[in-house]
């Protein structure tokens, strides 16, 4: 091989070598930034979404409805799928046959979006035997969330699933 074309090939592979090692650390620093994020969701979670959930499932209790708080961490099953970690709250309205009551009913999920490292709110209003929808009701921060946003949330689906 000729001495300039060694060089040369050298060169392409000290360079190639150069922005692995890039990509290598750039993913290392996402990673990182990733679990610091879930490590402070699954604080959040703790210290107040659920019990946020908790208060106003309490109230719905006292006045005859069922409530259930799920929570989920984050998961990549054998194929590859992402489970993203999150908090949901599911309300079963008293009076409803038992066996439309776990199909259709109000809810309000706290998604911990790994790639975006925000926070994404869904409800769903929708209500056995009636009509309702699935809601965006929007995109936090982490320290962005507080008990009002969760009780206001809550509070939302709440109106549109009972007043329809």
């Amino acid at each position: 091989m000729k001495k300039e074309t060694k060089s040369k090939l050298e060169s392409i592979l000290d360079y190639y070598e150069k922005k692995q090692l890039e990509a290598d650390l750039k993913q290392e620093q996402i990673q990182a930034a990733r679990e610091l994020f879930l490590e402070d969701f699954k604080e959040l979670r703790e210290k107040v979404i659920h019990p946020g959930m908790s208060e106003i499932g309490n109230v719905l209790e006292q006045k005859g409805h069922y409530y259930k708080i799920e929570e989920q961490e984050y998961s990549i099953d054998r194929k590859g799928f992402t489970q993203e970690a999150h908090i949901e709250f599911n309300v079963f309205p008293a009076g409803i046959d038992e066996k439309f009551r776990f199909d259709n009913h109000p809810s309000v999920t706290f998604i911990a979006d790994t790639n975006s490292l925000l926070i994404e709110v869904h409800g769903s209003y929708v209500m056995p035997e009636i009509r309702g929808e699935r809601d965006h009701l929007g995109t936090y921060q982490l320290s962005e969330i507080s008990s009002d946003i969760v009780e206001n949330d809550i509070l939302d689906i709440l109106i549109k699933a009972f007043n329809q």
